[in-house]
């Protein structure tokens, strides 16, 4: 599986309630915003990006990559994947947190042979799935708007029904690091600041 055959779907339409109802990846840390150390980091792994947002689209517009309003707003990331589906002409898809900024570089490369043999996967840290981070191929996909259309809202229900194999990724459990409160920005920005 190369990059050529993978679509990146950036998942932007948290409402951030913990931060002020802020549009949390367009927050600005270090003379960037969040979506854009997403985006740099991804954008190598993929062949192109998509941006799924959940209300106003024009901030998102404006950084180039192709970007879909969620077809119902409010019904959380599930809802933003399956509204970016037709707009994938790829056979695979990876999603991604857009409050995530440090996505590994090495992210398609782990999960790859996992989603080959699977069709899905997606990666662990420890004790915790990284539910929003999925590798899938586009029948797997399908699959996962339809569970939608019948009425599912959170990709992990989908996931646990499916038992879906995850990929042991604790060696960089910070690449999963996601951004809810002023605390985490600022242990962002601790991070950020450090060149270790």
């Amino acid at each position: 599986m190369g990059p050529e055959e993978i679509t990146g779907v950036v998942l932007c339409g948290g409402s951030g309630a913990r931060l002020g109802d802020a549009d949390k990846p367009m927050t600005n840390i270090r003379g960037r915003r969040l979506i854009d150390y997403v985006t740099a980091a991804l954008t190598p792994q993929v062949a192109r990006l998509v941006i799924s947002c959940g209300h106003d689209p024009a901030p998102y517009e404006a950084l180039g990559y192709p970007t879909v309003a969620d077809l119902r707003p409010g019904d959380g990331p599930l809802g933003g994947i399956v509204s970016a589906l037709p707009h994938i002409e790829t056979d695979w898809i990876l999603t991604h947190p857009g409050d995530a900024p440090f996505a590994d570089a090495s992210l398609v490369a782990r999960l790859a042979p996992a989603a080959q043999a699977n069709g899905i996967v997606v990666p662990r840290a420890g004790d915790y799935r990284q539910n929003l981070v999925l590798l899938m191929s586009r029948p797997k996909a399908e699959a996962l708007a339809r569970f939608y259309g019948d009425g599912g809202r959170a990709v992990k229900d989908w996931l646990d029904d499916h038992e879906v194999e995850s990929v042991d990724m604790t060696d960089v459990a910070d690449s999963f690091f996601n951004v809810n409160t002023a605390a985490d920005l600022a242990a962002c920005e601790r991070r950020l600041s450090d060149p270790g």
